[in-house]
């Protein structure tokens, strides 16, 4: 049998929320190996990376993953949680001000869906704003983004250690 794409990701997805972060790595480089053009399996590889401690192979992986999200707006400027994933990528990668300008465009494409603010709480936790960290978590709680997905979320640790969040 040969593994698939979508079948790895599964297997790095549930080895990442279980917190092995160097197995999830393993297994998400080979679904960019498989699908080398997926913006969101070059995301969620750094966010493997940037969990296990790899920061250099994460920004590489986020700057990968930027790249590939910025062919897919040029195609398809309205793709929902397209720009809201870019914003995140730069985020991660240290590029606050396309982070800031990709998360309002993610606001205007996609709206102030639970989804989008989600992205936006990780996306400013990312910039060490914690405070609009924690605001876009709150909006995202109170617009149906479920509870129990937000505790499983690694990337929200630190934002919900704060006793606003509960």
């Amino acid at each position: 049998l040969q593994p698939t794409a979508s079948a790895l990701s599964n297997l790095g997805t549930l080895l990442f929320r279980q917190e092995h972060f160097a197995e999830a790595a393993n297994v998400l480089k080979q679904t960019t190996t498989l699908t080398p053009g997926s913006y969101t399996l070059w995301g969620n590889l750094a966010a493997a990376y940037e969990w296990g401690g790899q920061l250099q192979s994460a920004r590489d992986a986020y700057e990968k993953a930027a790249s590939l999200a910025e062919q897919a707006r040029a195609l398809n400027p309205r793709q929902q949680g397209l720009t809201a994933d870019l914003a995140d990528y730069y985020a991660a990668s240290g590029h606050t001000e396309q982070a800031v300008q990709a998360f309002n465009e993610a606001i205007q494409v996609d709206g102030r869906t639970p989804a989008t603010l989600i992205a936006g709480a990780v996306a400013y936790d990312q910039m060490k704003d914690h405070e609009r960290a924690v605001a876009f978590l709150l909006d995202a709680l109170s617009a149906g983004y479920p509870p129990l997905e937000v505790r499983q979320r690694v990337a929200l640790k630190d934002v919900l250690k704060d006793p606003r969040v509960k």
